[in-house]
């Protein structure tokens, strides 16, 4: 082999050995290992590797979800041309909860839709009413008995 063949087969070495002291986190931002024993090092690539899995699982679950909703509109809009179509009526409504939040759908051609709101309790919420009239109750007669023992005395 000539000196030209060398010089980058010794380059090429050069830059696998460094490679291996390094941990690449993006494109352009590498974190130097070269402080570290191959074991430490072996280990947060190990721990990288296995937080990148979870990200790109993560990622690929949002995607399911997001593509799962998108679906469930297209439906609804469909459901709702063919029922103009027909010269029906429809109001849908629906919540879809995901790890991103909570969307809520109102979609038709009547006045309810129109409105575009959802009933104040959406199926899976807890209705509180009852709980906050007790306690107002109680709170208003707590109050009059102590003005009624105050007027006593």
């Amino acid at each position: 082999m000539n000196n030209k063949s060398n010089e980058i087969l010794k380059n090429n070495s050069e830059d696998n050995e460094t490679k291996e002291n390094q941990l690449t986190i993006a494109k352009n931002n590498v974190i130097d290992l070269s402080e570290l024993d191959q074991e430490q090092i072996a280990q947060l690539k190990k721990q990288y590797t296995e937080g990148m899995i979870d990200l790109k699982k993560k990622a690929e679950e949002m995607q399911i979800e997001e593509n799962t909703l998108n679906a469930a509109l297209n439906d609804f809009v469909g459901y709702t041309h063919q029922a103009i179509q027909s010269g029906s009526s429809l109001t849908i409504s629906h919540t879809h909860t995901t790890n991103k939040g909570k969307t809520e759908i109102v979609i038709g051609n009547t006045e309810k839709a129109a409105k575009g709101k959802i009933s104040r309790l959406t199926p899976g919420e807890k209705d509180n009413t009852v709980w906050i009239v007790s306690i107002i109750a109680i709170i208003a007669a707590l109050i009059a008995i102590s003005l009624g023992v105050g007027m006593l005395t």
